[in-house]
C-alpha cells in the first residue's frame, strides 16, 4: 500500500512538473519557429511615388503556416478629400497585413530588387513586436498623418524596432554630410520635371544637413543603417538575402526635358533682349507669359508656406517667384510706367541676388531651374534699360 502511495506521488509530480515546463517549452519552439525581417524594395520608375523605394515587415511562423507583409505604405484614393489633404499635407497613410508570397509576386512583376534582412530578437522582443503589429492593423490604430521624411513607412519601421529592443538598438553609422534636397534629389533622375516641382515647392529646411539617423526616411538608407545596426555586443540583422531584380536604367525625357524647355525661354530672352536693346520695341506678350507662370508659381510658394504642413516654409524661391507678378501683364502695356519700370528694377534686383546665392551655394536651387530664372532677370534688366533710354 505504502509502494503504491510512494508511486502514487511520484507520477504525480511528474505531472506536475511536466505542466510547469510546458509553458517554456511552447514559448522555446514558438521563439524558433518564427522569424521577423525588414523587407527592401527597389525603386520603380514608372511611378514617382514608387521612385523612392520601399519598406516593410516580413512575419514567419513556421509551426502556424503564417508568412505575411506588414506594409506602412498604403494610401486610399478614396478616402474622403484624398487630393486636397494631399496638397495640405495631411494625407492619411495606414498599416496592411498581406500575404508575403503575393507582395513578393507583385514587386517582382515590376522588376524591382527584394532585400531582406533578418533580425535577430529574443523571444520577448518577438512576442512584443508581433503584438505592436497586430494590435496597429486593427480598424481604429491603423491610419497615420504621412509625412515624405518625419513620418513614412521607412521611418515607422525604424521607430517600431526602436521601440521593440530599446536603448540597447544602436545605429552605428557615420555622418552623411548631405542635405535632405540631395538625398531626394538623387532618386528623381528619371523625374527632373519632378525635381524641379520639389525643389520649387519644399522650402529650406530640406536644406539641413541630415543626421544618418534621420536618413533613414528613404528605404536604400534604411536598409544600410539595420546592416551596421547592434543590440548590444550582437548585430541587429542576423542574415541578409538579395533577390537582384532591379533595372536601374535612366529613361530620357526627350525633346521636353527641362533644360531643353527652359534653355528655349532663355533663347528667347536673349533674343528679345538683343532687339529690344538694339530698337525700340518692348516684347510685351513674352514678358506677360513669364511673368503669368513666375507669379502663378509664387501663389503656390506662398500657399504652401501658410496654409499647409508640408515642409514649405522659408522658401527662397519666393525671391523670384513673386506671387505679385502674375498681375503684371495687366499693366506691362503702360511700358513708359514709372511704376513698372520701378517693379522691373525689382524683379532684376531679386533675381540676381537668387542668382549670387547660387554661385555661392549651388546645392541651393535647382541648376535647370537657373535657366528659367536667368531669363527673368535678363527681361528685367533689359526693360529697365529700355524705360532709361526712353524716358531721360
Amino acid at each position: 500500500m505504502q509502494e503504491i502511495f510512494i508511486s502514487s506521488v511520484i507520477k504525480f509530480l511528474k505531472i506536475s512538473f511536466l505542466f510547469f515546463l510546458y509553458p517554456f517549452t511552447v514559448f522555446s519552439i514558438e521563439g524558433k519557429n518564427e522569424l521577423f525581417s525588414v523587407v527592401t524594395i527597389g525603386p520603380y520608375q514608372n511611378e514617382l511615388y514608387s521612385a523612392f523605394g520601399h519598406s516593410g515587415i516580413r512575419y514567419q511562423n513556421f509551426e502556424k503556416n503564417i508568412d505575411v507583409f506588414y506594409n506602412y505604405g498604403v494610401f486610399d484614393f478614396n478616402q474622403p478629400n484624398f487630393y486636397t489633404n494631399y496638397v495640405k499635407g495631411e494625407l492619411l497613410y495606414m498599416v496592411g497585413k498581406y500575404d508575403y508570397s503575393f507582395s513578393e509576386r507583385y514587386y517582382s512583376n515590376q522588376e524591382r530588387y527584394i532585400k531582406e534582412q533578418i533580425l535577430n530578437l529574443n523571444s520577448d522582443e518577438k512576442i512584443f513586436l508581433y503584438n505592436y503589429l497586430e494590435n496597429n492593423i486593427k480598424e481604429e490604430n491603423k491610419f497615420y498623418l504621412y509625412n515624405y521624411i518625419y513620418n513614412n513607412c521607412s521611418t515607422k519601421i525604424r521607430d517600431i524596432l526602436k521601440l521593440t529592443v530599446g536603448e540597447k538598438l544602436n545605429f552605428n553609422d557615420p555622418p552623411l554630410n548631405l542635405s535632405y534636397r540631395s538625398l531626394i534629389d538623387n532618386y528623381l533622375h528619371n523625374y527632373k520635371w519632378a525635381g524641379i516641382g520639389i525643389d520649387i515647392c519644399l522650402g529650406s529646411g530640406i536644406d539641413y544637413i541630415s543626421s544618418s539617423y534621420n536618413s533613414m526616411f528613404l528605404p536604400e538608407y534604411l536598409f544600410s543603417s539595420l546592416e551596421n545596426a547592434t543590440i548590444g555586443n550582437n548585430k541587429l540583422v542576423s542574415e541578409t538575402k538579395i533577390n537582384k531584380l532591379g533595372n536601374n536604367q535612366i529613361f530620357s525625357n526627350g525633346f521636353f526635358s527641362p533644360n531643353i524647355v527652359l534653355s528655349l525661354f532663355l533663347f528667347i530672352s536673349l533674343y528679345f533682349s538683343y532687339l529690344q536693346i538694339k530698337g525700340y520695341f518692348s516684347y510685351i506678350y513674352f514678358d506677360s507669359l513669364l511673368f503669368f507662370i513666375s507669379g502663378s508659381i509664387g501663389i503656390l510658394i506662398l500657399f504652401l508656406w501658410i496654409f499647409t504642413d508640408h515642409i514649405s516654409a522659408n522658401n527662397l524661391n519666393i525671391l523670384w517667384a513673386f506671387p505679385f507678378n502674375i498681375f503684371v501683364p495687366f499693366f506691362i502695356k503702360r511700358s513708359s510706367s514709372r511704376f513698372l519700370n520701378n517693379y522691373m528694377m525689382l524683379s532684376g534686383i531679386m533675381t540676381f541676388l537668387i542668382l549670387f546665392l547660387w554661385v555661392i551655394n549651388s546645392k541651393l536651387f535647382n541648376d535647370s531651374l537657373m535657366i528659367f530664372i536667368f531669363s527673368i532677370f535678363l527681361r528685367s534688366s533689359t526693360n529697365v534699360i529700355h524705360y532709361f533710354r526712353h524716358n531721360n
